[in-house]
């Protein structure tokens, strides 16, 4: 999409080729392909190499560091994104701002450029960003636009200082200034500058900025920024009014249903989804007649299930038969998901029969969409009634269900604190449970019930994570420990003074869990376990944190990304005798292409599920659980550049920094906000409509497809 395009960089297509082809240049000089000066290829790979290893070790070492200072400028730039990429993980911000400062002022623009992105990379801070904004003022361009958005990246919208001077650049003369810097103000949430946005969206004589502005004020829910979206409704251009509708929700003038409505007829089905969300957004009677008219005319069954979910948002009386007909007459499981959360929202004794076969029919998915809609509507004896199934009934094992059910139980326990949940029951789920996901839940539910014998059952799990090496980058055992960290987080209300007050042995036990997890097997849980040290007891842990074993060495990799290049760029989902062809881009994310490019060798994809699906948004598979929750087993490290999502962009799914692993998702429509903060790893070139159609369920398969 041509708004993200401009939004993103300016940097020259030449320019990006050059520094993105460093790698697999590089790769195939390491493997021994021929080059115009072998020597000099030959040591630029191994320095790359070197740089790559260095990222997945999470380390900044003495090598690292003086290839920042590279004679070779494509080295100096992926050194300085390598920086931002491992960021806080290897050392404390005033050293990583000490090692980026001196790329920053780069004589090449490009290094200049690849380091300014690099510090948007680092945690929130108001003093970096107030020192990006003043490099923009007179740097060269491409790093002044680079430096704009990073400092729009890690300011706030408390930060005054900062904001001040991104309202100087608002006002320059040049255009790709002008885009970049209200890009940025959205990045910083900053508030005070609507009037100001709202002035660029109607009044700046370039285009491509006035579409900028439009999409700060449409992320930012601008409710004042209403004239704004109605003149872009008139606008041709689908996205952007889609941006426009996007930014009603914030208005709710109940006065425009029948400005949106006219969008339900529109032949972009993104358009009709976002007016779809827009007339949910306005709750009255017109909007809600208008949603039941989608329902009854629309052809796309997404967008059926959406106005669905849209209408059981809505107070006061309800059809209940417009969503029975769904589970009696229909297989789509996007319709039928939508169809049992609007029948949950109105639990009735007529409807507890059509929800207690559902029920028992043990679709996870289905009772993800019951339990996370069940409300106190629903009697005490029936919620632990289907509470207690899903939790012991080996056919109910699924996420979702024992997730919501759990936190649904806990409504009810802050009434009846006595309940059975207090007992040997939970104590039993979380030790004896084989499902790792029921085990977090029910962890995470024990930390906010506080029970007496909690730190009875923690120890021994805590301890547990010493010597086992099946514990070795276990995406279960991750998931488990971090939750019991968050348990304990909550079982002291995130407070250090609670802990504090707390008695002697409560202390011995936290810091005994706390040192045990910090010497775990596993990146993240030891780095969480390092925080949690520093934030209760004062204790700087961070030389301690267990830094993960790189994948491969640097002969192994040039030959894995050279094999790639020549056979492997190209992958099909094959999807309902349609294809979806994907071109992986390993400049940009060559370890996240490997490790898919594995699973597609491995046929983990084989019997690849599509289990959540936004119109409008994303497409999202690869679990092989089929509920969000699953993995292949260990975790990746993420790989942010500057490659932007646009439409048609690949990205890993991730519950946080460097937790993906198999999970993907195809981006339906432009999502700058996603930038640099999941990893894109290609795009589809072919198939984009099929791309667009999948449901909720879909099967398929990825396999390799020959370079043509």
């Amino acid at each position: 999409m041509f708004l993200i395009m401009n939004i993103s960089t300016n940097q020259s297509i030449a320019t990006r080729a050059r520094l993105c082809g460093a790698i697999l240049t590089v790769a195939l000089a390491l493997a021994g392909c021929a080059t115009t000066d072998d020597s000099t290829e030959s040591l630029s790979a191994s320095k790359i190499a070197q740089i790559i290893i260095s990222e997945d070790s999470r380390t900044i070492g003495e090598e690292l560091k003086t290839l920042l200072h590279d004679t070779d400028p494509e080295v100096r730039a992926l050194a300085s994104r390598a920086i931002g990429r491992i960021g806080v993980d290897s050392a404390p911000l005033k050293e990583l701002d000490s090692l980026l400062a001196p790329n920053l002022r780069d004589s090449v623009v490009e290094v200049a450029s690849m380091a300014a992105f690099a510090y948007g990379l680092l945690p929130d801070d108001s003093t970096l960003a107030n020192k990006l904004v003043e490099f923009a003022f007179t740097a060269p361009e491409d790093a002044a636009l680079s430096a704009i958005v990073a400092a729009g990246r890690l300011a706030d919208s408390a930060n005054a200082q900062v904001i001040q001077k991104m309202m100087i650049l608002l006002n320059h003369p040049q255009a790709s200034y002008r885009s970049h810097t209200a890009m940025a103000l959205f990045l910083c949430n900053a508030q005070s500058t609507i009037d100001e946005l709202s002035r660029v969206a109607l009044s700046d004589k370039v285009k491509n900025v006035r579409d900028t502005a439009l999409y700060a004020l449409a992320r930012m829910k601008a409710a004042k920024a209403k004239d704004v979206f109605l003149s872009y409704l008139d606008d041709t251009n689908s996205y952007l009014q889609s941006l426009a509708l996007r930014g009603l929700t914030a208005v709710k003038d109940t006065t425009l249903v029948t400005r949106v409505t006219k969008f339900l007829s529109a032949k972009d089905a993104n358009l009709r989804s976002q007016a779809i969300v827009t007339l949910g957004a306005l709750q009255c009677k017109e909007a809600q007649a208008a949603l039941v008219s989608v329902i009854n005319k629309e052809k796309d069954n997404r967008l059926k299930a959406q106005a669905l979910s849209s209408l059981a948002t809505f107070t006061g009386e309800r059809d209940d038969q417009l969503a029975t007909q769904f589970l009696e007459k229909h297989t789509d499981l996007g319709l039928q998901s939508a169809a049992v959360s609007y029948l949950a929202r109105s639990f009735n004794g007529v409807l507890a029969p059509i929800l207690d076969s559902v029920f028992r029919d043990g679709n996870p998915q289905l009772l993800s969409s019951f339990f996370d809609s069940v409300n106190r509507k629903l009697s005490s004896k029936r919620l632990y009634q289907f509470c207690e199934e899903a939790l012991h009934a080996p056919q109910y094992h699924a996420p979702g269900p024992a997730y919501y059910s759990t936190y649904a139980l806990y409504d009810e326990l802050k009434l009846k604190p006595k309940n059975w949940m207090t007992g040997k029951t939970l104590w039993s789920i979380i030790t004896s449970d084989t499902d790792f996901v029921i085990k977090t839940a029910m962890l995470e539910y024990a930390g906010k019930r506080k029970p007496p014998w909690f730190f009875d059952m923690a120890l021994p799990l805590a301890r547990s994570i010493e010597g086992s090496e099946t514990q070795i980058r276990p995406h279960e055992f991750q998931d488990i420990y971090r939750s019991l960290l968050t348990a304990i987080d909550s079982y002291l209300g995130n407070s250090p003074e609670t802990l504090k007050k707390s008695p002697e042995q409560t202390k011995l036990n936290v810091r005994e869990i706390f040192d045990a997890l910090l010497l775990a097997n596993d990146f993240i849980v030891s780095k969480v376990a390092a925080e949690s040290l520093k934030k209760y007891f004062q204790v700087d842990a961070s030389s301690q944190i267990r830094k993960p074993i790189p994948l491969y060495d640097s002969e192994t990799l040039a030959k894995k990304l050279t094999a790639a290049k020549k056979e492997d760029k190209y992958v099909t989902i094959r999807l309902n005798s349609k294809e979806i062809t994907i071109e992986l881009d390993y400049e940009a994310a060559p370890l996240t292409c490997l490790n898919f490019l594995q699973l597609v060798k491995d046929g983990f994809y084989d019997n690849l599920t599509f289990h959540r699906i936004i119109p409008n948004f994303v497409a999202q598979g690869g679990d092989p659980r089929g509920d969000g929750w699953g993995g292949p087993g260990y975790s990746i490290r993420c790989e942010y550049s500057q490659l932007p999502y646009n439409r048609g962009a690949v990205g890993i799914a991730t519950s946080g920094k460097d937790t993906g692993g198999s999970q993907f998702f195809i981006a339906l429509s432009a999502q700058p906000h996603l930038d640099a903060r999941y990893t894109v790893f290609g795009k589809v070139i072919d198939g984009m409509d099929v791309a667009d159609s999948i449901r909720k369920g879909d099967q398929g398969k990825i396999t390799q497809r020959s370079n043509p």
